[in-house]
């Protein structure tokens, strides 16, 4: 098993975690880099990785560093199915049609800027038309639930407690012949806060 990060290393933005095995290539987070204009640079640079390549994700939570690169990634080929927790799969596609809008009025103001200076205009990272392509993905559990994905292949969403939905996860991976568990904790909140439940 390869585990490699490609945001939220080294900087707290961004988060996007892809797991190799012998059977499956999947992620956990595909979060948008926020934080300035050098981490924004970043968010249209090519994926390090195939996103046709991509099996599944499995997503932690609805924030934006964690889930805003989702229509990109499917912009760029990914077909597989997004799992997460039933409350994330509802808040989703609010989330990401907010965050096209925001994108695509920025882009507009920003390539108003590049034309005065005589660049090249710039995409949008992505559109509304890509956010209807990637919320039929989406796919909800509950917690404590374990999910098989394969014989080999299982996870468990747990209570975070950062925010509604919010989620650690837990794989369960069988490799030559040996049983490994490894959790992603995603971002946790505090104890003792009103609405939210406690982090598991």
């Amino acid at each position: 098993m390869v585990i490699t990060s490609y945001g939220a290393a080294g900087v707290v933005t961004g988060s996007c975690h892809v797991v190799k095995t012998s059977e499956f290539q999947f992620m956990i987070d595909c979060g948008l880099f926020q934080g300035g204009k050098d981490l924004n640079r970043l968010n249209y640079q090519d994926f390090l990785f195939n996103p046709e390549e991509i099996d599944f994700v499995i997503l932690t939570h609805s924030h934006i560093d964690h889930c805003g690169l989702l229509p990109k990634l499917v912009r760029k080929g990914f077909s597989g199915h997004i799992y997460t927790t039933d409350v994330t799969a509802d808040l989703l596609p609010i989330m990401l049609e907010d965050t096209a809008y925001i994108n695509i009025k920025d882009t507009e103001q920003e390539n108003r800027r590049r034309v005065r200076q005589g660049q090249e205009p710039r995409e949008p990272l992505y559109d509304m038309e890509d956010v209807a392509k990637t919320i039929p993905l989406i796919r909800g559990s509950f917690y404590n639930e374990k999910v098989a994905l394969s014989d080999k292949l299982s996870y468990c969403l747990r209570d975070a407690g950062h925010v509604l939905g919010s989620a650690i996860v837990e794989l369960f991976i069988n490799e030559d012949g040996r049983d490994k568990k490894i959790v992603f904790s995603g971002d946790l909140g505090q104890k003792s806060v009103p609405i939210i439940q406690d982090p598991t």
